[in-house]
């Protein structure tokens, strides 16, 4: 056939081509569509289940150490403001001064105390416990005194010194509400108490995983005013603000700025029923001394008092003491930004807490625009991302196959939901809850999972059951196969197939002669063989009438080049059949006429409820086998929706005009033979 001519035939069957191989790589790679209502139903029913168990657990304040993990994970390390220092009880003071700082001659402290306020510090925060009275307690005394230089209403105009209290036994160990109340809190001795510009406790608790994340601010002796906890002691030290003016009212603890009370700035907004405690943010990795990266500026004691630090390190500062890299001090703990191994002293956790409160108070030196001080995610919050990622993630999942769901899943939860976390921590200071979403995903995943497998196993034995009736067992796996990639569509629909009728020639007159018993042996002969060679090149025979066999290609999958591999099929069967002749296993020799044609028809479901047959129909049918009906024993016709496959790679023995019973004119075929 001329270039001409088959041209505008391709040129329009591209666009459809194209558009049928992007419809099959979706479905049969990305989505799955049959029974569009039925999945979405079931993907609304595991949602709301998934939702309404991860909302109790909500709820219930369910896995509290796994959701703390990874809650963890969200800090990163951010900029000081610089106006905290750690001066470290470390192992190489201790080695110069005794082996526990509880020997210490307090001496050492006024020294220190001495050149902190020389040196123009703001506060000077010991977090040790001077509870037992030392024979220089007096030059420890005189030294705060001094450091102070205290006015006559009572308050400091030098440096301040904050001594550590210590909660003893709770009035409730299981409270929980309200101000942490004790029967007793244990002070320094009597003299230092007096001395000391206000007292700081230090009773932190971690929570059941051993890491420490948030601290009470302010505890309560029974019948004695609240007390701070060092770090906001230190933090209203700084400020020159009286530690009367903390108060906690309304589930907020407020400090008051005016003199006289009437106006204040919320430190802390707590969560309901809940203690005045605040997340810290820690800020980097533990600190050491002399380490010009870490976290906070940290000197060793020693090198203060031998004087190897310039008093400017201290200027206007507020200088922590405390036990830091010393192997023989317990005061460590686990905190969220570093590991069970690596764990942080107490005196910097103390610092952590001031840094907190105080880049929460002056956005100025606030780092990466973090806002502070934490709070956690609020219930409704929570409940909202759980039921959105249950409901979206069952409807989702039940369309699409299940690595497109796990990467979806993966994707929404480990970039997206994370995203959203790290920018509601920067930016509005919310420790946003991780795990309950992603319990939601999980579980959702597995039930839709389970339920599209439980639904396709039994649509395929449904399909089964249906192709068993009127395809070979081959062809109904070869279905199955089509329907688990979404190919198989049930009901009629219009696709292009190719459709090969085979005609036993002069059957009547040959079988005249013969017993019935040989005539079906010759029959069951040729026609397994034959349907042996059509299931070889993809074909699917669609019936046998009599003499005759029907097989097609393209349907119920899709197939390239089905009218190539309808010829090769015919071509091979007519080859066949000459073997079978030459081995004369019959008193005659026994011919086939085929005829082949391609074009467009309806295939589907015909029939009734107790009888089905996937057949194609159309005019295309009943060319290929009027052609059968008019070919020569031994020679296969094929119309001209088939050799437009064909022209550039197959020549024809001959072209023919043929006219087809039920048509007006005559229609060019081409004749293909066996090559001798």
């Amino acid at each position: 056939m001329s270039q001409s001519s088959t041209t505008p035939h391709a040129e329009a069957e591209q666009p459809r081509k194209v558009q049928s191989n992007w419809q099959r790589f979706v479905s049969r790679r990305i989505l799955t569509t049959q029974h569009p209502a039925r999945r979405l139903l079931r993907g609304l029913l595991i949602g709301g289940i998934v939702a309404l168990m991860v909302s109790v657990a909500v709820y219930y304040n369910r896995f509290p150490d796994i959701r703390a993990r990874l809650k963890d994970g969200l800090y990163s390390p951010a900029a000081t403001s610089g106006n905290v220092v750690i001066i470290a009880i470390d192992n190489k003071s201790l080695e110069a001064l005794g082996r526990s700082p509880a020997d210490w001659d307090r001496a050492d402290h006024a020294r220190l105390v001495n050149f902190l306020a020389q040196a123009d510090a703001r506060v000077a925060t010991f977090d040790l416990f001077f509870d037992i009275a030392a024979p220089d307690d007096e030059a420890f005394k005189t030294a705060m005194d001094e450091a102070c230089r205290p006015t006559p209403l009572g308050t400091c105009t030098g440096m301040e010194v904050i001594l550590a209290a210590v909660g003893g036994q709770p009035v409730n160990e299981t409270q929980t509400s309200g101000i942490s109340t004790f029967i007793n809190v244990a002070q320094p001795e009597e003299s230092l108490r007096n001395a000391a510009g206000r007292l700081g406790h230090v009773s932190v608790r971690p929570d059941t995983d051993g890491y420490l994340r948030e601290v009470p601010l302010i505890i309560q002796e029974v019948g004695q005013p609240p007390i701070p906890i060092l770090g906001l002691a230190s933090f209203l030290s700084y400020q020159r603000l009286d530690e009367t003016s903390v108060r906690y009212e309304d589930e907020e603890l407020r400090y008051y700025i005016d003199p006289n009370g009437r106006q204040y700035t919320v430190i802390r907004q707590l969560p309901t029923d809940d203690f005045p405690r605040m997340l810290v943010y820690f800020f980097g990795l533990p600190s050491h001394p002399d380490d010009a990266d870490s976290t906070f500026a940290t000197y060793s004691y020693i090198d203060v008092l031998d004087g190897k630090v310039p008093p400017e390190a201290f200027a206007d500062k507020m200088v922590l003491i405390g036990v830091l890299d010393a192997d023989t001090q317990p005061d460590q703990f686990p905190v969220p930004i570093t590991s069970a191994d690596n764990q942080m002293y107490g005196v910097e956790i103390h610092a952590n807490v001031i840094e907190t409160i105080y880049q929460a108070e002056h956005s100025e030196t606030r780092s990466k625009n973090l806002k502070l001080p934490l709070v956690q995610q609020s219930e409704r919050e929570q409940y909202l991302f759980v039921i959105a990622f249950a409901m979206l993630g069952g409807i989702l999942l039940s369309f699409v196959r299940w690595y497109i769901g796990l990467i979806a899943a993966l994707f929404a939860y480990g970039v997206f939901y994370f995203v959203y976390a790290y920018v509601a921590l920067i930016q509005r200071g919310v420790l946003t809850e991780l795990f309950f979403p992603g319990m939601a995903l999980v579980l959702v995943f597995i039930g839709t999972v389970i339920s599209n497998y439980v639904f396709e196993e039994r649509r395929r034995a449904e399909i089964n059951d249906l192709f068993s009736r009127y395809v070979s067992t081959d062809i109904a796996q070869k279905i199955l196969e089509s329907y688990d990639r979404g190919e198989l569509e049930l009901g009629g629909e219009e696709r292009e197939v190719t459709v090969m009728f085979a005609d036993v020639r002069g059957f009547t007159t040959l079988s005249e002669g013969l017993p019935p018993q040989e005539v079906v042996r010759m029959l069951n002969l040729f026609l397994e063989r034959m349907n042996e060679i059509v299931l070889k090149h993809g074909g699917a025979i669609n019936k046998y009438i009599g003499d005759n066999l029907m097989a097609f290609w393209n349907a119920p999958y899709f197939q390239e080049d089905h009218a190539w591999k309808a010829t090769q099929a015919a071509l091979e069967m007519l080859e066949a059949i000459h073997d079978i002749n030459a081995q004369q296993q019959f008193k005659s020799p026994v011919q086939f006429g085929i005829g082949i044609n391609t074009g467009i028809v309806v295939v589907g479901n015909i029939g009734s409820q107790q009888r089905l047959e996937y057949t194609p129909i159309g005019d295309t049918v009943n060319v290929a086998s009027r052609l059968s009906g008019v070919a020569e024993g031994g020679a296969c016709l094929v119309g001209p929706g088939t050799y437009i496959y064909l022209a550039e790679r197959l020549q024809p023995s001959r072209q023919l005009q043929v006219r087809l019973k039920g048509k007006a004119q005559e229609l060019g075929v081409y004749e293909f033979r066996p090559q001798a």
